[in-house]
């Protein structure tokens, strides 16, 4: 059976993984056998040699002896060796109803804190510290293998941060019921999930780590021979990186398991037979048709665009196209910061690494963007904060459209004046032409005014000196003359009223 396959839980979703009994969880005690690795392998108790605690100290405020009161006010007292010796050894044999009175007495926050103890001690004591480390992560291991007690350890404040640094043990049977616990928790619920990929975080700060998941990939890859071991953590891998909702965040989860080499590893055992090993090839095949699942959903979801994402010169080509479109867009802006990340030290490679997380929460329209899940920076206040910037954006937009207007309509004035100063041009030398013409015509008649006026005065000279017998021819052919130069005479003042 696949674990952890394609179904998702919904936020706040509780698992359903109880029997139908919804009062006590699972009644037999077998939630934790769903893991790859059972976990009641490891309740025979390692250490049972160890001296149990002598019969007349057993006894609680009532004088009562085996009861979950009497080892709270123990642990609370002295959580020794033999305390948590004595209660490994109990849970094997008493039964759920037993097991929920310790829970409800707080014995999870108990053991929690006794490793939180054993983490902050000296070295000085170095095996017993490790012996009561394995002995209180075990009787975790029953208490949380119930759902109650899985959803109590969920309510207990920092209780994934307090359980996920017994990783760092020398111990691999500690560790990895640690990482069984982890898985139980993290695919429960939703809020489950959070905690434990919120303590890797912790984790990661505490012990001065780079990056997420390093101290688990590391261990992976120096027991990579246990085959069981790696199964347990593989399923741990699977909890948390098919549990989001979103794919961006599931492929996100993966990208950094990428980069610590995990898809090296893998690549390894897939060619190990089946039966050697048949839960860690298990555990392979669900991450790797979870891992092509999400991309086909990615490929899907940016189908409509016609490029291939995963062509970097593609997508720039389109992004810078969508930019243009926009006044003002901020792109360059971005790339130029861009060049001024340094990218030949960790630093800026972290640096790289931020970015794109950040980016990947933003494109999730995530409600809080951080780095971690302790500094959040509500998404509304940051596009909030951008408003003032995006409305004097908008503003200046308006403005370059009204001015863009403006120049339109100032060409369209141009061009129709510079028309209309052509057509005045034309029509001016039309009329200087006309004028010119008009002024020779009237030169013209005034020249044969002149010729005319001439001949009458000859003529009047000439009338004088004829003779009597031709002064009747001659009179009429003075008045023929006269007529015609009355004529003349018409004929340019019409013209020089023309002209004028």
């Amino acid at each position: 059976m696949k674990l952890f396959g394609r179904k998702k839980k919904d936020k706040g979703e509780k698992s359903q993984v109880n029997n139908g009994d919804t009062s006590l969880d699972l009644a037999d005690n077998s939630f934790l056998q769903s893991l790859p690795a059972r976990a009641n392998r490891r309740y025979s108790m390692a250490y049972s040699s160890s001296p149990l605690l002598d019969p007349d100290q057993s006894l609680d405020d009532n004088g009562d002896i085996d009861t979950p009161e009497y080892y709270i006010n123990s642990i609370e007292k002295q959580a020794g060796v033999e305390v948590l010796s004595s209660l490994c050894s109990t849970l094997q044999t008493k039964d759920s109803t037993w097991t929920r009175s310790l829970i409800e007495l707080n014995g999870i926050e108990l053991l929690l804190n006794v490793l939180q103890s054993v983490e902050s001690c000296s070295a000085d004591n170095i095996s017993s510290d490790v012996i009561l480390q394995s002995l209180a992560v075990t009787s975790l291991l029953h208490l949380m293998n119930t759902k109650f007690g899985i959803d109590k350890a969920i309510e207990t404040p920092n209780a994934m941060n307090r359980l996920i640094m017994c990783l760092d043990t020398p111990k691999i049977d500690t560790r990895s019921s640690v990482i069984e616990l982890l898985t139980a928790v993290c695919i429960v619920s939703f809020e489950g999930f959070r905690a434990v990929l919120q303590s890797f975080t912790y984790f990661k700060n505490v012990k001065k780590e780079k990056v997420r998941f390093f101290h688990l990939l590391d261990t992976m890859r120096t027991n990579q021979d246990d085959h069981e071991y790696l199964a347990i953590a593989l399923a741990l891998i699977n909890g948390l990186v098919n549990t989001p909702e979103e794919v961006e965040e599931r492929v996100q989860l993966r990208s950094e398991l990428t980069r610590l080499s995990l898809d090296e590893l893998i690549f390894k055992k897939k060619s190990i037979p089946y039966e050697e090993a048949p839960d860690l090839l298990t555990q392979i095949d669900v991450y790797e048709d979870e891992a092509r699942a999400d991309q086909e959903e990615l490929m899907d979801r940016f189908a409509e665009l016609d490029i291939n994402i995963e062509d970097p010169k593609e997508v720039f080509g389109f992004i810078l196209e969508q930019s243009e479109q926009h006044y003002n867009h901020p792109l360059i802006s971005i790339l130029q910061n861009l060049l001024t990340i340094t990218r030949r030290t960790d630093s800026g490679l972290l640096s790289w690494f931020l970015i794109e997380k950040l980016i990947q929460q933003i494109a999730m329209s995530k409600e809080a963007i951080g780095i971690d899940d302790k500094v959040h920076l509500n998404l509304d206040d940051l596009l909030s904060a951008s408003q003032p910037t995006v409305a004097m954006m908008t503003e200046q937009k308006r403005m370059a459209d009204d001015l863009a207007k403006t120049r339109d309509q100032l060409k369209r004035v141009t061009f129709e004046l510079n028309k209309a100063t052509s057509e005045l041009a034309a029509r001016q030398q039309e009329s200087s032409v006309i004028k010119s013409n008009m002024f020779n015509t009237v030169k013209i008649k005034n020249q044969e005014l002149s010729k005319l006026k001439g001949q009458i005065r000859r003529m009047d000279a000439a009338f004088f000196e004829e003779n009597a017998s031709g002064v009747e021819d001659s009179k009429q052919d003075q008045n023929d003359f006269r007529i015609r130069t009355w004529q003349h005479q018409q004929t340019a003042t019409v013209v020089k009223a023309e002209v004028w």
